[in-house]
Formats: C-alpha cells, structure tokens, sequence
C-alpha cells in the first residue's frame, strides 16, 4: 500500500538505530524482529506526505534553494561555466522548484478534498503515488532526480563538460558508497570483535555485491537500501568470514536488518536507472571484449 510505504524508511531507520545500540544483546538472546505499527485508518497529515521529515513546504522550499545553489556552484567549480550557461541553469533550476510545488499544490487541493469528504485510506492512494513521482518531493527530494533539470543541464554543458560532470558526480557517488560500506563493517564489528584480516575481507565482499545497486546516493531512503542489500548478501559467502560465536550475532542483526528494510529497498529500487548517476558494475562482473 502505497501510504503505508511512506512511513518504512522512518521506521526502519529507527529500528536500524535500535538494533545497532544493542549489539550485545543480539548476540546473546534470540531476538523477533519487530512489527510494523498498526494501520490506522485516518489520513496521513499532507505535508508529510509532500516533505517527509523535512518540514512544511517553507522549510522544503528553502532547503531546495540551498541545494540548487551547491549544485550550480559544483558544476561551475567542475566545468568553468560561462556566465550565460550558468545562467540558463539557474534558471532551469528555479523553474524545476515552481513547477514541484505548483503541483504539490494542485494535489493538496485533491487531498483536502477527500478529507473534508470523509475519505475513506484507499482513496489517498493516487494522490500519494503522484506526490512519489515528483524529484523534488519527499525524503528523497534532489536534483540528481529532477528529470527536466537534468536535460537541460546536458543540452546547456559541451561534450567535454558534460564528461567532466558526469566523473565527479560519480566520483561522489563512489566515496558515498565506500564510507557506508566502512560504516557497515565497524557496526559489525562492533557486535562481533573482528580481526583485520576480517574487516577487508568483509569490506571487500559488501562493496562487490552492492556497488551494482540503482541510487547509491546520500538520501535516508537510499542508506536504507545499501543496508537491506547488505543484508541480503547470500549466506553462503559472508558466513565463512566469522567464526560460529561471532556468526551468532551477526546472522540475527543481519536477519532483522533485512526485515526492517525490506519495503523501502522495494519501492526505491523500483525506479529506473540512471546511466550518469549510477555506479558501474565492479570490473571482475563486466563482460569480456
């Protein structure tokens, strides 16, 4: 259901917090992961719905201004922009922040409409798949997504530019995975006590099966995926990197991991690819020439 899906990241982040402050007890007891709340049929508060943790659309709007501006200053600072590119590109980006909330806008009038209605869940559905197709709106909210900002961004940059572009957001995109495979690993070893020769090994093999993955970018809701993929590494090739007292604790934090991301990971790693966004496979998994 699409508006309950709203609500799993927050709550998988808040069991992930959970479940690596108690790594000791993880590997003492058995522990059932936790279940989800309770439906409740009311209607989920609009601007939630629109901003996620973020505020109202004040507080949203303020922060995508900020954004837009970091990454005009990136793209200058990576590409020497012409005053009249960058320009064009401001421009491109205010009109991608008024035409998201114009129709944030349009669909609250939808939703205050059922709501005076007495409405009954279901019938929010379509307004909360229309509020996840917006780049700009949500936890998720980036220009990375906003798909008009992008193409004029490619048609405003020069071949040379735009290859130049394209390797450092890649090349962010590749520290932002490594720095949560690294915090991945000192969770674990954490709970565990692991040797060195452990720690690369375990880094090593997380990094080769996630690099691959869509949307390894910054947001909450991305995080939440990089730990569900790790969780769902096949056993048969992370169990033999610890010994059975340390697999005791693990094998659990992993199991509830995966039990407490599962829907976010679904529903994110629903969108399609971004060929300039998303990291290549590791070189050992491409295809012979």
């Amino acid at each position: 259901m699409m508006t309950i899906s709203r609500f799993v990241p927050r709550l998988a982040a808040a069991l992930l917090v959970f479940a690596l402050t108690q790594t000791r007890l993880f590997a003492q007891d058995a522990v059932e992961p936790p279940a989800p709340p309770p439906v409740q049929n009311m209607a989920i508060p609009f601007d939630h719905l629109a901003f996620g943790d973020r505020g109202d659309a004040r507080a949203a709007r303020g922060r995508l201004e900020e954004e837009l501006t970091l990454r005009l200053d990136r793209i200058d600072r990576v590409c020497a922009l012409e005053p009249a590119q960058k320009k064009k590109l401001e421009l491109a980006g205010r009109g991608e922040i008024k035409r998201n909330f114009d129709q944030i806008d349009a669909l609250k009038r939808r939703y205050d409409a059922i709501v005076k209605a007495h409405g009954t869940p279901k019938e929010f559905e379509p307004i909360t798949g229309d509020l996840a197709k917006l780049p700009l709106a949500g936890d998720r909210a980036s220009f990375e997504y906003a798909s008009l900002f992008q193409k004029i961004c490619k048609s405003t940059l020069s071949p040379e530019q735009a290859a130049l572009d394209r390797a450092d957001r890649r090349a962010a995109r590749e520290l932002a995975h490594r720095a949560r495979v690294h915090f991945v690993v000192e969770a674990l070893d954490a709970m565990a006590g692991l040797t060195h020769d452990q720690r690369v090994k375990l880094a090593e093999l997380i990094r080769a099966e996630t690099i691959a993955a869509r949307r390894l970018g910054a947001t909450e809701e991305e995080f939440l995926i990089f730990i569900s993929l790790t969780a769902r590494i096949p056993e048969a090739k992370i169990k033999p990197l610890f010994a059975a007292e340390q697999w005791r604790g693990v094998g659990k934090l992993l199991a509830l991991w995966n039990e407490v991301t599962m829907a976010a990971a679904k529903l994110l790693e629903s969108l399609p690819p971004d060929p300039d966004l998303d990291l290549p496979p590791p070189v050992a998994n491409r295809a012979k020439p």
